[in-house]
């Protein structure tokens, strides 16, 4: 699991996967600052400007690369309440975790125990 906060390859923790692809959005690669403001590529359809929803990555697990793909940024705009909500309604197979500005990581209950974390700046939301 690449850390969004260092540079590419370094893994805040692992995670098995079996007969699955990964899919992460994050705003930690494509960006610029200006004035302390990240702008990232991942716009929100709503303003035209970067998504500022408190998100660094959202990672999906899913048996298809295809909708895994079309998650990975549609539940990124959905923020966390509303991605693990429509993220709980979709059928068995698909998993995900987020990782927020302050190094929190909220996981869909199929994945959680599947990760092992590496990195101590980061944990698990309550």
């Amino acid at each position: 699991m690449q850390d969004p906060d260092q540079s590419r390859g370094t893994q805040l923790g692992t995670i098995k996967i079996s007969d699955e692809v990964i899919d992460a959005s994050g705003v930690y690669e494509r960006y610029f600052m200006q004035d302390n403001v990240r702008y990232h590529h991942i716009l929100d359809p709503r303003t035209g400007y970067p998504s500022q929803n408190g998100l660094k990555s959202l990672t999906i697990m899913s048996p298809n690369a295809t909708d895994a793909d079309a998650l990975s940024t549609g539940v990124f705009l959905m923020g966390i309440e509303e991605g693990m909500k429509y993220l709980e309604s979709l059928p068995e197979g698909v998993e995900a975790f987020f990782i927020t500005d302050d190094n929190k990581i909220y996981a869909t209950a199929g994945i959680k125990e599947r990760m092992n974390l590496t990195d101590p700046t980061y944990s698990f939301a309550e």
